[in-house]
């Protein structure tokens, strides 16, 4: 089970009285479901970062209630209602791998970002200095999740988070593509199968099937249909 308590009363205790024009939002909290815990295959796929998740960031809102809001988004399977370029992406490269391998896929979302800001973007160095041991504790959310497979969908502009969390990190370019394109990545604290590609936004507008094919072909290598 997964513990943010300290995460929380950090963030409380060492909350800028102002953020220079942006505002985060709330800190994205995983739960792991038993779908994904009884699932052959599991996967966590990670975003930039939230836009406005329920909301201006509050102190008031309590780890059962970021809980909450994770689970009514994206356990309920509502996320892909959405019909978004991100959630369509996830669904496809699932859908990917279940027919690839025959197997079932649990699914865990993240985001390499925490908290994001109150409109869309990348949020401002105040922000991400605050928010510094929330993004440190993806280690602690990657040690109790076992994830066999995690695939960055955060692109290359992201890459000095990727690192700034995995200090040991490294990229290496997959077949057909460049680095900044699609990169295998490597860290103590991810297994084997680690991508790191662009956002699906950025998918769906350059043939999205030359980049997830790379990507089943390299995940799937050696596990049995």
């Amino acid at each position: 089970m997964l513990d943010y308590s300290c995460v929380l009363k950090h963030l409380e205790s060492s909350l800028p009285d102002e953020f220079n024009g942006e505002y985060p939002t709330n800190l994205l909290c995983l739960t792991i479901p038993q779908s994904y815990k009884d699932s052959e295959l599991k996967v966590m796929v990670f975003g930039q970062e939230t836009n406005d998740w329920y909301g201006s960031y509050s102190g008031e809102h309590n780890e059962d209630w970021l809980k909450e809001a994770y689970d009514e988004f994206f356990t309920s399977n509502d996320c892909f209602s959405y019909g978004g370029q991100f959630w369509n992406g996830v669904s496809r490269t699932v859908h990917q791998l279940e027919n690839r391998t025959g197997k079932t896929v649990g699914l865990l979302w993240n985001n390499i970002v925490k908290i994001g800001k109150e409109v869309k973007g990348r949020p401002n160095q105040e922000i991400l200095d605050w928010q510094k041991c929330a993004m440190s504790f993806i280690l602690e959310e990657l040690k109790v999740a076992k994830p066999d497979v995690v695939i960055f969908f955060t692109g290359p502009f992201y890459d000095d988070l990727l690192i700034q969390t995995f200090e040991d990190m490294s990229f290496q370019e997959l077949p057909d593509k460049n680095g900044r394109q699609l990169a295998s990545v490597t860290s103590k604290h991810l297994p084997s199968k680690s991508v790191r590609t662009y956002h699906p936004n950025y998918l769906w507008r350059n043939d999205i099937d030359s980049y997830l094919n790379p990507i089943i072909d390299y995940v799937t290598q050696g596990i049995q249909t």
